[in-house]
């Protein structure tokens, strides 16, 4: 009866998913280089993949939490990015690169081993310091600092305002709006940036 009850509620979710993801569309944008930003007061950290010692010592030196989620992250070939002061991370996000790589928004799951287009994601910045333009500072610090990729992907939700500003105004070009339940605009999108093995679950 338990085995029956988990399945049902696993295909529930898996419909709820479904649909949920039908009404959802995303704005992808792209942006090749750009001039270092002036941070100010702040400092660019990153920490490169593989590095986990490296993040470890990280979170240490900031009372962060340390989750297995993102040394998982680091170690499969993510890196980590932040603007911090001497004692606060008051913006972070990270950057994957030629690596396997999931959209959840809107499940898209590709390679990117045969691209030279790293992806920006996960970008959180502290509510206290919200509205200062760091998101967007940030991703200019990324941009102009990674090597490797020879341009930069980045994609939100049209309806946060705030994150599609901060986008914009560190130089990256809007490419189109790509609604979920019309996935072969968003798999051409994807050909187009030369990953591969594009595939969905739902």
């Amino acid at each position: 009866m338990s085995s029956k009850l988990s399945t049902l509620k696993e295909s529930a979710a898996s419909l709820g998913r479904r649909l949920k993801l039908k009404h959802q569309a995303l704005n992808f944008y792209t942006l090749s280089r750009c001039s270092a930003p002036d941070l100010g007061n702040l400092q660019c950290i990153s920490i490169a993949s593989g590095d986990t010692d490296g993040y470890r010592a990280f979170c240490v030196k900031y009372g962060l939490a340390l989750t297995e989620k993102y040394l998982q992250r680091i170690a499969e070939g993510s890196s980590f990015w932040c603007l911090a002061s001497e004692t606060e991370v008051l913006c972070s996000g990270w950057l994957a690169w030629r690596q396997p790589f999931y959209i959840r928004e809107t499940d898209f799951a590709f390679d990117m081993a045969s691209s030279d287009t790293g992806i920006l994601f996960n970008f959180v910045t502290v509510p206290a310091h919200r509205g200062k333009g760091l998101y967007g500072t940030l991703l200019q610090a990324m941009v102009s600092g990674a090597e490797g990729p020879a341009q930069f992907f980045i994609y939100a939700r049209p309806e946060n305002q705030a994150s599609c500003k901060g986008i914009a105004k560190a130089g990256f070009r809007l490419d189109g709006t790509f609604p979920a339940k019309e996935p072969e605009k968003t798999v051409e999108y994807l050909k187009n940036l030369r990953f591969t093995n594009i595939t969905r679950k739902y």
